[in-house]
């Protein structure tokens, strides 16, 4: 009996590496399971980014619409939306897989600031159209995201052209017809007594 316990004090060299076979397999599977895990979290969140990135895009687009009038209102599919009001005229336009958006403040020729700014990257189309149902003129946009697939959102547009006509004297210097004047050298003010309608 002594001497069978003397036999058992220690593994055998074929155990320990069954052992360490069975371990190193173990080690592979969660490894592998681990890195495919990582780069799902970052396909996620690439993905989260650009969903973001639209989100903010459509709000920006959806406040400037409700701020401006729509320019190019008459005809039905656009190549870039114009944008104006009595202080700015917003173009947006796509360039180079970018959809930008160029705004030009008000005043003399000589004193008007321009910014540009990449609203939406990885964009392969951009379609607008104006749309008149009964309810009245609507805006559709119609975005391809490289990444993100089709996207169309709609925007009622609240101004009409007729509208548009009574307070836009000079496109170039985005002066309203009634009640606003810009003597030389000196901002654009408004007369207190006009009446526009916005």
């Amino acid at each position: 009996m002594l001497d069978y316990m003397t036999m058992k004090q220690g593994f055998a060299l074929v155990e320990l590496l069954i052992a360490l076979f069975i371990f190193s397999i173990l080690s592979a599977i969660a490894f592998t399971s681990l890195q495919a895990l990582s780069s799902s979290k970052n396909v996620v969140d690439r993905e989260n980014q650009s969903l973001t990135q639209l989100q903010a895009a459509f709000t920006r687009l959806q406040r400037d619409v409700q701020q401006h009038v729509v320019l190019n209102n008459e005809s039905s599919q656009l190549d870039r939306l114009e944008l104006v009001s009595p202080a700015s005229q917003i173009t947006y336009l796509l360039k180079e897989n970018q959809l930008w958006r160029e705004m030009q403040a008000s005043g003399s020729s000589q004193q008007r600031a321009t910014s540009s700014q990449i609203v939406l990257t990885k964009i392969n189309h951009v379609e607008w159209a104006i749309v008149q149902m009964n309810q009245g003129q609507f805006l559709k946009l119609a975005i391809e995201h490289q990444q993100l697939g089709q996207f169309e959102q709609w925007y009622r547009l609240r101004q009409s052209s007729k509208q548009i006509a009574t307070w836009v004297a000079n496109l170039n210097t985005l002066v309203p017809k009634s009640g606003v004047s810009a003597g030389a050298g000196s901002t654009v003010g408004i007369d207190p007594n006009a009446e526009i309608t916005w």
